[in-house]
Order: C-alpha cells, then structure tokens, then sequence
C-alpha cells in the first residue's frame, strides 16, 4: 500500500540521513573538527572549523600570505604530537612562531628538494598518524597530479591530523578531492577568504578578517636561547632567530604581516 507523506514530514526530509541537507545549508558536519579560532569564518565552515582526517587545501597567490596566520588559533589548541611543516617556500622564523603560540618543541620543519619527496613524506606522515597536524607547500612552479592528491585524501582520511595542503593560486583551475578549498588575497585591509568549495551551499560573499586579527604580538620567551638551541640540535629542524624583518622578501612582508617564513 502506498503511503503519503506529509507536508510537516517533508519539511523535514534533511533529517533523515546526516549525508542530506537542503541546497540552501551548509553540509553536514562529519568525524571531527577543530575550532578555527575566527568566527566570521567559523560561520561558513561545514562543522565550523577545520576538518580532522580530510585534506584540505588553501590557495594563494603568493607564498606567505598569512597562511600559517589564518591557521595559528587552531594549531595552538594542539596539546600533543607533532606539527610538521613540510616543504616550506622559505624558512622558518623562530620568533614569529613563537608570537603564533605555537608549541616550540613540537614544531618539526621538513625540507625537500624534490616535489615527489614531499609528496611520498606526507603520505607517509599522515597514513601512520606521525603527526597532529602537517601542512605542506606545493612549489609555484609545479603542479601536484590528482593521482597524488587522491593518495593524500585517502591517506589523511586513515587518521586523524589536520592536513593543510597549500597550493598557488592558479591550482583553483585544477579538481580537486580536497572536500574543503579556500581561496586567501591578501591587502592593506586584512585576509580575504572565499570558500569556492565545500559542502552544501555556495558562499555568498568572500569574508575578511582584519589585520589585527592576524597580526600576532611578539615577545621574546625567557626561554628562547634554549629553544633555539634545541631546536637547532635536531638534523631535521633549523629554525633562523633573526629579529629583523626589514630585510623579508615581499612575499613574507605582504600586508605588513611579520611572516613566520622568511628566506
């Protein structure tokens, strides 16, 4: 016999299975995520943070764009395993991690001098749960195959870090299986943000997150020579301790941001 269903029912068709939801709403909230620490972004993120066991990608037009600002808030709430930065385009800053709260001794910098070896790495890294969070650089002048990104997506989805993919700006031409893309452009006014993919609805507007909410205070840590030290003691791990950011390249400079990257 065939039943009907009733208009109250049918208004609430979404609640049937988590995978539905109206083309109107953000996409059900999946497996776990961590606070992004913004909450004009929190507002357009599916789960209002960032995704754990997924990749997610941002792009942007030039190495240095905030980047590791915009996802500081969320790395500082780490409290155990490593945070592995992978394949950097320039190297990393001691004291600007430091202003980002980050946890020194759990900062694990990872150069590579071929692409393929990054990628290898980071699979690796993410299938074996080496890690509580890695973030890796795509070069400028180079292009990640979906084949690889499809490894990564799978890998990452086996654990459960935070796994950021940067890539230029010009990857947004290529598909992607990263659920979650965000595109950064920095200027004289903040950090705009637009969320060209992810689950449920289109973003509306891009949104911008002001300058005084990236740029971070920096203090010198009464234990920064021993940091500094230890840091330098490891054969993989070589963090420069300059003050000076007057001398940064543009890309580290851009917004008046000090970079936590630095040539």
């Amino acid at each position: 016999m065939l039943s009907l269903i009733s208009p109250h029912a049918a208004t609430n068709l979404e609640n049937l299975h988590p995978s539905l939801w109206r083309a109107s709403q953000l996409g059900r909230s999946f497996g776990e995520y961590l606070d992004c620490g913004h909450p004009s972004l929190a507002d357009e993120l599916p789960g209002a943070g960032w995704p754990l066991a997924n990749l997610t990608e941002l792009l942007v037009q030039q190495a240095g764009s905030a980047e590791l600002q915009l996802l500081s808030p969320a790395l500082a709430q780490l409290r155990e395993g490593q945070i592995i930065l992978l394949n950097t385009p320039y190297q990393p800053q001691i004291l600007a991690l430091s202003a980002l709260r980050l946890d020194l001794s759990r900062v694990l910098w990872l150069p590579c001098s071929k692409p393929q070896d990054a990628l290898w790495a980071a699979e690796q890294i993410v299938k074996n749960q080496a890690c509580s969070a890695l973030l890796l650089w795509q070069p400028a002048r180079q292009n990640f195959k979906s084949d690889a990104l499809r490894r990564l997506h799978l890998a990452a989805q086996t654990g459960r870090s935070l796994f950021c993919l940067i890539r230029p700006w010009e990857s947004q031409l290529s598909p992607s299986p990263a659920p979650l893309r965000l595109k950064l452009a920095l200027d004289n006014t903040g950090l705009q943000i637009e969320v060209f993919k992810r689950r449920g609805a289109q973003q509306a507007k891009p949104i911008v997150l002001p300058l005084k909410d990236l740029v971070p205070q920096f203090s010198l840590p009464a234990s920064h020579y021993q940091l500094h030290n230890q840091l330098h003691s490891q054969h993989h791990a070589n963090l420069d301790s300059s003050f000076v950011d007057s001398h940064l390249p543009a890309a580290a400079r851009a917004g008046g941001i000090s970079s936590a990257l630095v040539e």
